[in-house]
């Protein structure tokens, strides 16, 4: 067991670890795929929120997010409606409108354990997207599964946004 004060302490690490309830997750290096796709969805929504204001703030893992005193995550991506407010420290404290996670070997981990970390800490809305380009995406108090999309990618949640899935699938050779 992990205090998360001992978690706190560890040194900055590029690695991805995560501390849930006095126990450290750590991830190993993701496939290059993975990493590929999480680039486009980052990409995606840092081009949507130019010319917001105020301007949405777009987080990329490693990067920590606390959900409550006893959990601390990296989702691969996740977007700050508000913007990024001054100050802003490691760990953030401040819930994200949106947890992107793009699924990797561990698919429990982010189709259960997150999904139910990112309902019960009350994120609007949580993306899943599969190595194979397309999206589960949920949304609401329980977040729910509202659609799966396979084409184009839209939420009210984002006003204006649209990722052509089927163009990403084309562009790295996935198979979806």
């Amino acid at each position: 067991m992990v205090t998360l004060q001992d978690f706190l302490a560890l040194p900055e690490s590029m690695r991805k670890m995560e501390f849930i309830r006095g126990e450290v997750y750590m991830a190993p290096s993701p496939e290059v795929e993975h990493q590929d796709i999480v680039g486009r969805f980052y990409a995606a929504l840092v081009g949507w929120t130019d010319g917001r204001r105020p301007q949405p703030f777009v987080g990329l893992a490693p990067l920590d997010v606390r959900l409550d005193g006893e959990v601390i995550v990296q989702p691969d991506v996740f977007v700050l409606l508000g913007g990024r407010p001054k100050g802003l420290r490691r760990p953030i404290g401040i819930l994200p409108d949106l947890c992107v996670e793009v699924l990797s070997s561990d698919r429990a981990h982010d189709r259960v354990t997150k999904h139910m970390l990112y309902r019960d800490a009350g994120i609007r809305e949580y993306w899943i997207v599969w190595q194979s380009g397309w999206v589960e995406r949920l949304h609401g108090p329980r977040l729910e599964l509202v659609e799966e999309v396979r084409e184009r990618l839209t939420s009210p949640l984002l006003p204006g946004f649209e990722l052509d899935l089927a163009e990403l699938r084309e562009r790295l050779g996935l198979e979806g």
